[in-house]
């Protein structure tokens, strides 16, 4: 066989396998976790918002709703217009644009036009730190794009780390979960059964010590779920509190 048709058919291939990769871009958003609140060890979380209007062709602005579900129940809005190509920028976002002193929860994010492409991130850092302010970077992700099976790799529970598992549900219907845990050669261990609530976020700590199989290093968590959510995972330094965010990956 030749190396053209060798080519042809893995091209083939690759062309029909579905599209898996997470999407970055859409007119609807979800930022899993947003917070404003005292944490482990003395820390202050802080969260800091930029959300971009991608458009190049347009020249009016659209109107951003930006909705801030809290796990205590309430729910704050607020509307942005966002021109093209503009970034809207909101610092210590809980407070200062949703005017709460104290909250946690998902932001979801929608543009009132349907064909607008909008990005956004978040950053959660702690000021209570003496040694100064750090945090990670947490990627919005598009609603649309969410699967039903998402795996959480490379995570650490041993060697002065812990991970902390968080899955936010941006349905308006409660989210059945089943969480896998398998070691760094794809070993099954133990899993277990929960739910998510509508607009819920679930929010794990020191996740991989919830299985009850000793610390592992290098495992990977999956979380099958009855409707698309956003899984992640953090894995944070016990001395420094310096943090690792990993995107769940959606396969299904």
């Amino acid at each position: 066989m030749s190396i053209y048709k060798h080519l042809g058919i893995l091209i083939a291939a690759l062309l029909s396998l579905p599209a898996l990769a997470n999407e970055v871009t859409g007119n609807e958003l979800l930022v899993p976790v947003a917070s404003r609140a005292a944490g482990a060890y003395g820390s202050q979380w802080r969260t800091d918002l930029t959300v971009t209007n991608t458009a190049s062709l347009s020249t009016e602005p659209v109107m951003v709703r930006l909705v801030f579900n809290r796990t205590d129940g309430r729910i704050d809005e607020v509307a942005v217009p966002i021109a093209p190509r503009e970034s809207f920028v909101a610092h210590d976002v809980v407070r200062e644009l949703f005017g709460a002193e104290a909250g946690v929860g998902t932001i979801r994010i929608f543009a009132d036009n349907a064909y607008t492409r909008l990005t956004a991130r978040a950053r959660v850092y702690n000021i209570g730190s003496g040694q100064g302010e750090y945090g990670q970077t947490v990627p919005a992700l598009s609603t649309t794009g969410l699967g039903l099976v998402t795996l959480l790799p490379g995570l650490s529970g041993m060697n002065g780390n812990r991970t902390n598992v968080g899955i936010a549900n941006p349905s308006d219907q409660s989210v059945d979960l089943f969480i896998s845990l398998f070691d760094q050669y794809g070993e099954f261990h133990s899993g277990f059964s929960t739910v998510v609530k509508p607009r819920g976020l679930l929010l794990v700590n020191d996740a991989l010590s919830q299985f009850a199989v000793g610390v592992l290093e290098n495992a990977m968590i999956q979380v099958n779920s009855t409707r698309g959510v956003y899984a992640y995972a953090s894995i944070v330094r016990a001395d420094s509190g310096d943090a690792d965010f990993v995107t769940g990956i959606a396969i299904e």
